[in-house]
């Protein structure tokens, strides 16, 4: 175990190929306690299947783990209401539950458990009252992420075996936004004391169904993408831009559960936008991508991603995003993009980038501060002999 703060890592410093990034915490609302304990049994199975297949992927060595544990109940001063009422058994902190729950290997690669405190979280701008800001703390693993390339998901979702032997064949690029289809689990993964991965693996194999290939959109701009390839000997599809500087369509319903981004991506866009809401973010940040000029292409196939089923969490509740608002935006940042894309003769692309900033500059939600930059952020790092 090694503990300080979370150092902040330069855009060109990354020293590994893959950082996979999760918002989590222990708490009494319905998703972590129906049943009882089920958001420490989905993330059981979700980092224990996941460490399995790095490690038989080879990713071990060339990956990390942040999970961001955002104003936790462990620590929370006023454990009397909302999502921390008191109740007699105690929370368990993210360092407990990975150590105790999580299926340990030998090879695995780090897990760095980063806090986000009480204190911090009541300095932000909040007037729904949410006790957890999901995009926000991810974007505070993504300042101090050490890979060229930032997987944002979440800690109820089951990778396929073959989507990270896909990552694995490193063959990602670097001028697309890449995400996947989720399917979904059938019923709750059995974790007790004599659960392996092999059992875990096997109850996903025989209980889960993938409802892909077809784009779903919460933004009727979107809907068409391409498809990144999935196999040895596969191909990419050309990515989603055209000649006159235009984007096609996208996918993005569901985003947040697996949005791969290349770290030029996620400081080109300063990360998802730090407003108080946990709805549509994900979505919005693709779109600011797409005005960027980059595009998207969707792993489909066997590259899929399986969410585990559970309540939703109240913290997903509202927003100040309407869903006819949420398309209005994404079309104006397209639009806005395109006519910055729209050129005389041949470009480079970090020409077009630089008249995107110049004509889009509102597609910026967050300052050059976005991910708490300016706070020390504590953080564990979890070798894999620790836990």
């Amino acid at each position: 175990q090694e503990a300080g703060v979370a150092p902040l890592i330069g855009e060109s410093d990354a020293d590994l190929y893959l950082s996979i990034i999760m918002v989590a915490r222990h708490d009494n609302t319905q998703f972590c306690q129906a049943p009882q304990e089920a958001c420490l049994d989905r993330l059981r199975a979700s980092l224990s299947i996941l460490l399995e297949r790095l490690h038989r992927a080879g990713l071990s060595h060339d990956s990390e783990i942040i999970l961001v544990e955002w104003n936790p109940c462990y620590l929370n001063s006023r454990q009397d209401e909302g999502a921390c009422d008191e109740r007699p058994k105690g929370y368990l902190s993210l360092e407990q539950a990975v150590r105790d729950l999580v299926i340990p290997l030998r090879d695995a690669p780090p897990i760095r458990i980063m806090l986000v405190s009480e204190h911090v979280h009541d300095q932000l701008y909040n007037p729904y009252d949410f006790d957890l800001m999901e995009f926000i703390g991810k974007n505070v693993a993504a300042r101090r992420a050490r890979g060229r390339f930032m997987v944002f998901t979440n800690p109820d979702d089951v990778w396929a075996e073959d989507l990270v032997q896909q990552l694995a064949r490193r063959t990602l690029r670097e001028d697309v936004m890449y995400g996947t289809f989720r399917g979904v689990v059938r019923d709750h993964i059995p974790v007790g004391p004599r659960a392996s991965v092999a059992s875990m693996e096997r109850f996903v194999s025989g209980n889960s169904f993938s409802s892909e290939h077809h784009p779903q959109s919460v933004a009727h701009v979107a809907g068409r993408w391409r498809r990144a390839a999935c196999g040895e000997g596969d191909f990419d599809q050309a990515p989603m831009t055209t000649a006159d500087g235009g984007y096609g369509y996208f996918h993005d319903s569901a985003a947040g559960d697996f949005l791969l981004l290349p770290r030029a991506v996620v400081y080109k866009i300063r990360g998802y936008p730090e407003i108080p809401t946990n709805i549509m973010i994900d979505g919005t940040a693709i779109h600011a991508g797409a005005a960027h000029g980059f595009g998207q292409l969707l792993f489909a196939g066997e590259c899929v991603i399986y969410h585990q089923p559970h309540p939703r969490s109240y913290n997903t509740k509202g927003s100040m995003i309407s869903f006819p608002a949420y398309e209005s935006l994404a079309q104006s940042l397209l639009d806005a993009g395109h006519q910055a894309n729209i050129r005389r003769g041949n470009v480079t692309l970090g020409e077009r980038h630089t008249r995107v900033e110049e004509a889009v500059e509102w597609h910026r939600w967050n300052g050059e501060d976005w991910g708490l930059s300016a706070v020390a952020i504590p953080q564990v790092i979890l070798s894999p002999e620790c836990h």
